[in-house]
């Protein structure tokens, strides 16, 4: 069983590079737009708590340090 290729998009409909990126843009991965604004308020949700974490470890590091 490869992992790698369940991984792979199963209908690509670009396929084009931006410099050395390669860029494929596949179907299966695409989302109506109903869906688009609970996808972003989870990816805010889940940056904020990275961001706070973050902090949250450079303030003790501070802390300790003094």
């Amino acid at each position: 069983m490869n992992v790698l290729a369940e991984l792979e998009p199963k209908e690509v409909v670009r396929d084009f590079y931006i410099g050395n990126t390669h860029v494929r843009i596949a179907t299966d991965y695409c989302r109506p737009r109903e869906e688009v604004p609970e996808i972003l308020r989870r990816i805010a949700r889940d940056a904020q708590r990275a961001f706070a974490a973050q902090q949250a470890a450079k303030q003790g590091e501070e802390a300790e340090a003094s």
